[in-house]
């Protein structure tokens, strides 16, 4: 069997990359080996064991130890090209120029591979913002020599068209062609005491708003994080259901054990992050709805047609919700302790029943173009 090195930040935590990674797997895992890198922090013990890891980590900050750490990630990445038959970089929010370093990374990957003769594609990537000129020069330039490029976002799609890339494919995220088999559904919902469609699921970025990333450790989120909680407690108060808070990336941990420590009642808690992707997906799969910001709680929400309402933090989101056609059952982040977030509940609670079934036909018609793209691309590539 040929062997597909993937590149990402899988075992790192966020949940929504390990997603990535096993819809990727389920599409041409008959195919290709998948050998994916495990990233900063990564904790292989929450990914399938049948799966080979290659460990390609970067020391962060500036140390002496930083420059050895280099070293040895391009060495293992040399040796894992000598093996290798194809180069796969994605899926998930890559290509943007908010630092400088970020783009010329993903050159270097691309260059090195091509060297040793070994195609390279993106695939599943999200695009943007590109904003700088030396970002747009870098665009054209690696993305038009790669063997081909699937884009997950209409926004994206014509982000690059416009910046001159010529043979880019507009696709979903691979996350919708991964599923739930190998998973002791009973299990998890008995460990954490929950009953099928009596929980909503509650997912959370701890900084609220994406653009906040590069500052958040200067900035006060305490009044994000009381209008959060009051719209937890509102919901609770209207469906009279238990709330369960889902850290898919393992830093908003920190956030659902604050609003349990504010709320301290018995029908909220917040669920360990130690499960995997899969068991997440199980999580919500077995919900009544999904209150989620994070991208991929929705894609969740989405493969198993539990409707779902979200405060968009990202345009990444927006876009999904969009496409998908539940932009009415969207907010603001301000507007998360606002009259808005009860009728938004009100409404989706009102229709539950036909939002089931477009989320379920949403579901077959994604996973169908998730799987068709990628197979094409690297069928006419072969």
């Amino acid at each position: 069997m040929k062997r597909a090195t993937v590149i990402g930040s899988f075992g790192c935590g966020n949940k929504g990359d390990d997603a990535i990674l096993d819809g990727l797997q389920q599409i041409i895992g008959n195919y290709y080996e998948i050998v994916p890198t495990l990233g900063n922090y990564g904790r292989q013990k929450q990914h399938d064991k049948r799966v080979e890891y290659l460990s390609l980590r970067l020391n962060e900050g500036f140390s002496a130890s930083v420059c050895l750490s280099v070293i040895s990630f391009f060495h293992a990445y040399l040796m894992e090209l000598r093996k290798t038959d194809i180069v796969i970089i994605g899926g998930g929010s890559l290509l943007h120029d908010l630092t400088v370093y970020n783009l010329p990374f993903y050159g270097v990957l691309q260059t090195l591979a091509q060297m040793m003769h070994k195609k390279v594609y993106y695939i599943g990537v999200g695009a943007g913002p590109i904003s700088t000129t030396k970002g747009k020069k870098w665009v054209r330039k690696y993305l038009n020599k790669c063997a081909g490029i699937i884009v997950r976002d209409p926004v994206d799609f014509g982000l690059l068209q416009t910046l001159g890339v010529n043979h880019v494919r507009l696709s979903v995220d691979n996350a919708f062609a991964g599923n739930i088999d190998g998973v002791n559904e009973e299990s998890i919902l008995r460990e954490n005491r929950l009953n099928v469609k009596e929980y909503i699921v509650v997912t959370a970025c701890q900084w609220f708003r994406s653009d906040n990333f590069w500052n958040r450790e200067k900035m006060d989120f305490s009044k994000d994080i009381l209008a959060l909680k009051q719209s937890v407690v509102t919901l609770h108060n209207l469906t009279g259901k238990k709330i369960v808070f889902l850290p898919t990336v393992m830093h908003d941990r920190i956030l659902g054990q604050r609003i349990d420590e504010m709320i301290k009642e018995d029908w909220f808690t917040c669920i360990s992050d130690d499960y995997s992707s899969r068991e997440m997906a199980v999580i919500v799969a077995e919900s009544y709805l999904v209150y989620g910001m994070r991208m991929h709680s929705l894609i969740f929400a989405i493969r198993a047609g539990i409707p779902f309402i979200s405060p968009i933090y990202d345009e990444k989101v927006r876009n999904l919700v969009k496409r998908v056609g539940m932009e009415q059952y969207t907010m603001e982040i301000e507007e998360i302790d606002s009259p808005i977030f009860l009728q938004k509940v009100d409404q989706l609670i009102n229709n539950y029943t036909d939002v089931c079934a477009k989320l379920s036909n949403a579901s077959c018609e994604y996973r169908k173009i998730a799987k068709e793209n990628i197979e094409s691309m690297l069928l006419e590539n072969d």
